[in-house]
C-alpha cells in the first residue's frame, strides 16, 4: 500500500484538499493481487486504489467510456510477418498506465485508508485518472494514441489498436505493433528502431517491462529468427483447466500413471 500511495503522489493524481463538511468524495478500495509469470510462478505482490465507479453519475461525473483493444487477428499477423521476415518480436508494458491521463471532469475521492492527510481534511480532488473510473480506460487510450500518432505511427482502418510507422519518416524500417491497454507487441525489423521508440516512449510515459515476446493474453510466444518460426501454445491454460478438475495425471518413477480423478459437477 506505500508503494502504491508514493507512485499516486509521484504522478500528481491527488489534487487540492478539500475541508468543507459537506464534499462527499467518491468512495474508493484497496485491491489486492498475487501476479504470475508465463510459468504459473508468483513473481509479485501488489496493491491498487481503485474508485467504486458504479456511483459516478452520467454526464455528470463522465462522459465517453470506450476504449478500444486489440483483435487476435491483428496479432496473428504480426507473428506471421516477424515469421516470414525473421524481425525481431518486442514487448513493453506502460507502468501504472491509466495514472497518466489526465481528467476532464471535476471529481473528488475519500481520503484512502493508508494516506497521510492533514487533520481536517476529508477529500482529494483528482488530477489524474485511477484505476476503477468509468472514463479511465478511454482517457488513457486517448492520450497514448495521440503519443503514437504524433511519434509517426498510423491506425489500421480495420483494427483501432493495429498500428505500422509512416513510410518515409523517422523509421527506418517495417515497424508494426499491436495495443492492449498497456501492453504494446512490436514486430520491428532494425533494432535501432525499437531503441528509438523505446527512447520516445519513456520521455513521455514510464516502462515497467521491457522484453522479447513470451507472454501474450495467456498465450505463450516463443520465436526462433534463424529457423523463421514463431510457436504458440497454451499450455499453462491447459495445466490449470485440468487441475481445476482434478484431471491432472501424475506420472510415477517407473513411467505408469494413476487413474485421472473424475470430474466433479
Amino acid at each position: 500500500m506505500e508503494e502504491e500511495i508514493g507512485k499516486l503522489k509521484k504522478f500528481g493524481t491527488f489534487g487540492e484538499e478539500m475541508r468543507e463538511e459537506q464534499m462527499i468524495g467518491k468512495r474508493t478500495k484497496w485491491v489486492f493481487e498475487v501476479q504470475r509469470n508465463e510459468r504459473g510462478e508468483i513473481y509479485r505482490l501488489r496493491a491498487r486504489l481503485v474508485a467504486k465507479g458504479y456511483s459516478q453519475m452520467p454526464g455528470l461525473d463522465f462522459g465517453l467510456t470506450y476504449a478500444p483493444v486489440s483483435r487476435i487477428s491483428s496479432l496473428r499477423i504480426l507473428l506471421e510477418l516477424s515469421a516470414k521476415n525473421s524481425y525481431t518480436l518486442r514487448q513493453c508494458d506502460g507502468k501504472s498506465a491509466f495514472l497518466n491521463a489526465d481528467l476532464k471532469e471535476e471529481l473528488y475521492v475519500e481520503v484512502p485508508d493508508g494516506y497521510e492527510a492533514r487533520k481536517g481534511i476529508v477529500a482529494l480532488k483528482l488530477d489524474k485518472a485511477i484505476y476503477g473510473l468509468k472514463q479511465a480506460a478511454y482517457e488513457w487510450h486517448r492520450m497514448l494514441n495521440e503519443f503514437l500518432e504524433g511519434a509517426g505511427f498510423q491506425r489500421s482502418p480495420n483494427d483501432t489498436c493495429l498500428y505500422k510507422a509512416i513510410p518515409g519518416g523517422q523509421w527506418r524500417g517495417c515497424y508494426a505493433f499491436v495495443l492492449h491497454v498497456d501492453d504494446i507487441t512490436s514486430a520491428v525489423e532494425y533494432e535501432d528502431d525499437w531503441e528509438r521508440f523505446e527512447v520516445l516512449f519513456r520521455g513521455k510515459f514510464q516502462l515497467k517491462e521491457v522484453n522479447l515476446v513470451k507472454w501474450y493474453l495467456g498465450v505463450h510466444i516463443t520465436q526462433d529468427k534463424s529457423k523463421r518460426v514463431v510457436e504458440v501454445d497454451q499450455e499453462k491454460y491447459i495445466d490449470d483447466l485440468l487441475l481445476q478438475y482434478e484431471m491432472l495425471i501424475q506420472y510415477t518413477n517407473h513411467g505408469k500413471c494413476r487413474k485421472p480423478t473424475k470430474m466433479k459437477y
